[in-house]
Order: structure tokens, then C-alpha cells, then sequence
């Protein structure tokens, strides 16, 4: 006697084991069962979907991560800074790919913009400033309604109170990373094309 649960959970488990050994793609199979027939049958998984980006950026898929890794140095200094984010994004594939130049045009967490080109690209101020403060500060200034950390509003909230807003704060604090969403702007056409996911590492003294 067998159950869908210990069925689907057997074939899942096989499935991680193959992932945590290594095994290629081909190695890898969906399963379709249906216990009452009975009928089981398998297939290869087809590659996730790739977009094209920028002139200069290559292919990616919906896997594909940005990573950018905070320094010491930058932690020291109250964190990375806009502008040095802007520099490593542009930089973490144009070593790889080369060709023509491209910039990124807007950089957002959730729903709060942190940086977009046509608003900030010549605000010395913003761009030197640590992306947790920039951050911090998108929490503070954002609308009351539209924004409960990401929670659905309940009837009758009312705006944030002063100890709801310290929470939040310290909440960015303790995060060891944040995911942004960025776009670039071909230099060739001037068209604004999605970017992978950016995440953003904090630096951690190892104890």
C-alpha cells in the first residue's frame, strides 16, 4: 500500500539528492502520477526561459542573480554605497560578456524606488549615500497605507506609530540581505530592458 503524499515525497527526495550531488539537467525528471489508474510517467525538464539584456550583458534566466558582496570596508563606512552598487552591477557582467556600455537605470525594493537615472543620476548626495540608509529612508517617506512591511492591511490601521516605525528599521538592520529589482538603459537604442535580481550581501564579522 502506497499513498500520493509517500509517492510524491520519495520522488521529490531522489530529485534533491540528484541537485545536491551535481547532476546535470538531463539527469534530472518531472513525474506525472496518478495512483488510481495506475499511471506513472517521466520526463525531462526543459531549461528555464532566457531574456535577452542590454548590448553587452548577455542572456540570463529567471535563476539568475546579481550578487553583490558588501566589504569591510564599505561596512565600516556605514555601508556600500549607491554609487559604488551601481559600479559592481554594471561590473558583474561586463567582464564576462564585454561589448557596448550600458547603465542601470532604476534600482527598487518592493514598491519604493531607491534610484532611478533620469531623477538621480547627478545627485552627488544620493549616490554616496549607504543603500541601507537610502533604503531606511524609502521606508520612512513612503506612503502609510501603501506600506505595512509588505503586509496586507487589515480595517481600521491606521498610520504607523512611532514604535511600529522603530521596528521596521530595526528590521533592515538584522537583514543579511536585500533583493532589488533593477533595469538598464541600452546606450545604443535608449530602451530600458529588465535586469536579473540584484542582491545586495551585508558585510559579517566572522566570529
Amino acid at each position: 500500500m502506497i499513498t500520493t503524499t509517500a509517492a510524491v515525497s520519495a520522488l521529490a527526495c531522489l530529485e534533491a539528492l540528484k541537485l545536491r550531488l551535481g547532476a546535470g539537467l538531463d539527469l534530472h525528471r518531472n513525474a506525472f502520477v496518478n495512483l488510481a489508474l495506475p499511471f506513472f510517467a517521466f520526463a525531462r525538464p526543459a531549461p528555464a526561459p532566457t531574456r535577452r539584456g542590454p548590448q553587452g550583458f548577455g542572456k540570463f534566466n529567471l535563476w539568475d542573480k546579481i550578487l553583490v558582496q558588501e566589504t569591510e570596508k564599505m561596512a565600516k563606512r556605514g555601508g556600500i554605497s549607491v554609487r559604488r552598487l551601481l559600479r559592481q552591477v554594471r561590473k558583474s557582467r561586463r567582464e564576462k560578456e564585454g561589448g557596448p556600455a550600458w547603465n542601470v537605470g532604476s534600482l527598487s525594493w518592493g514598491s519604493r524606488i531607491l534610484y532611478a537615472d533620469f531623477l538621480h543620476g547627478e545627485d552627488a548626495e544620493l549616490l554616496e549615500t549607504s543603500l541601507w540608509d537610502v533604503a531606511r529612508d524609502a521606508m520612512l517617506e513612503e506612503d502609510e497605507e501603501e506600506f505595512r512591511d509588505d503586509r496586507e492591511e487589515e480595517e481600521g490601521n491606521g498610520p504607523l506609530t512611532e514604535e511600529e516605525r522603530e521596528a521596521l528599521v530595526k528590521d533592515l538592520g538584522r537583514r543579511k540581505f536585500v533583493d532589488l529589482m533593477a533595469s538598464a538603459v541600452d546606450q545604443e537604442s535608449g530602451e530600458e530592458v529588465e535586469l536579473p535580481p540584484v542582491r545586495v550581501v551585508r558585510w559579517k564579522k566572522e566570529s
